[in-house]
C-alpha cells in the first residue's frame, strides 16, 4: 500500500483525505495487480480509516495505482489516477464523500496517459468566476523506439500543466514547463496565486538524461497559464 504520492488534501468539511493504491505485489515491479482507494480522517489525523474501492482492476481499467484528489466546487470530490489501461488516458470518478459510492470511472479525453503520475490542486475556490483546477504530468504518447502498443507506458518527457475552468470536465492543451525528460510532480498554490510545481527531470550528463538526476521546484505565476 503506498500513499499518493502526491498530497491528501482537507476537505471543507475539515476531513483529512489521502488516495492510496493497493497492489498484490505479484507483478512486474510489485506494482501489479493493483487497485486503489482512499484513507481518511475525521478527527485531524489521530485516527484512521479505509475508504471503499474507488476503481477496480478489470480488463477496462487496468491496474489502476498512483492517483490525486480534488475537491469540487460543488462539494463532491474527484480522484484522477493512473492506469495500464488501453486508451492510455486518465481515468476519472467521482464522490460525495470522497470515501464511498464512487461512480462509474470514465476516461478523460484531454488527458494522455503515458502511465506515470500526476497532479491535481485546486487553483481557486474563493470566487466561482475564477474557479480553477490544474494538472500536470508528461503529456506525450510517443516512444523514442517507436514501439506503442495501447495500455503501454511511454516516453517520460515533456512535462505540461493543463487548466480546467469547468470543474474537470475539459482541459486546455496544455503548456511545457519541462520538454526533456520529466516524470513525477506535485502542485500547490500559494497565498498569492502563485503555483509551485515539485517534479523529477534528467541529469545534466547527457549519459543519464532520460533518467531522474535532479529534482526541481518551478515557481510559476498565473498570467503564463492565462489566468488571474
Amino acid at each position: 500500500i503506498a500513499t499518493g504520492p502526491g498530497h491528501g488534501i482537507q476537505l471543507t468539511s475539515g476531513r483529512l483525505l489521502v488516495p492510496v493504491w493497493l497492489s498484490l505485489g505479484t507483478g512486474g515491479h510489485a506494482h501489479r495487480p493493483s487497485i486503489i482507494s482512499t484513507i481518511y480522517s475525521d478527527d485531524a489525523g489521530q485516527t484512521w480509516r479505509a475508504g471503499e474501492i474507488a476503481v477496480p482492476n478489470n480488463e477496462t481499467f487496468v491496474n489502476p495505482s498512483e492517483s490525486a484528489v480534488v475537491e469540487l466546487a460543488d462539494g463532491r470530490v474527484m480522484l484522477n489516477a493512473r492506469t495500464e489501461s488501453l486508451p492510455n488516458r486518465r481515468v476519472a470518478t467521482y464522490s460525495r464523500d470522497g470515501i464511498s459510492r464512487w461512480s462509474t470511472p470514465e476516461f478523460v479525453e484531454d488527458l494522455p496517459e503515458p502511465i506515470c503520475m500526476a497532479s491535481l490542486v485546486r487553483w481557486s475556490a474563493s470566487d466561482k468566476s475564477k474557479n480553477r483546477l490544474l494538472f500536470c504530468n508528461p503529456n506525450n504518447l510517443e516512444k523514442a523506439t517507436g514501439e506503442v502498443q495501447p495500455g503501454k507506458g511511454r516516453d517520460r518527457k515533456n512535462l505540461s500543466l493543463r487548466v480546467s475552468a469547468d470543474e474537470g470536465h475539459s482541459w486546455s492543451k496544455g503548456k511545457t514547463l519541462e520538454a526533456g525528460f520529466s516524470g513525477y510532480s506535485d502542485l500547490t498554490v500559494l497565498p498569492d496565486g502563485t503555483i509551485v510545481c515539485f517534479y523529477e527531470r534528467g541529469s545534466i550528463d547527457s549519459k543519464s538524461s532520460t533518467k531522474t538526476g535532479r529534482l526541481t521546484i518551478a515557481r510559476i505565476p498565473p498570467k503564463w497559464l492565462g489566468i488571474e
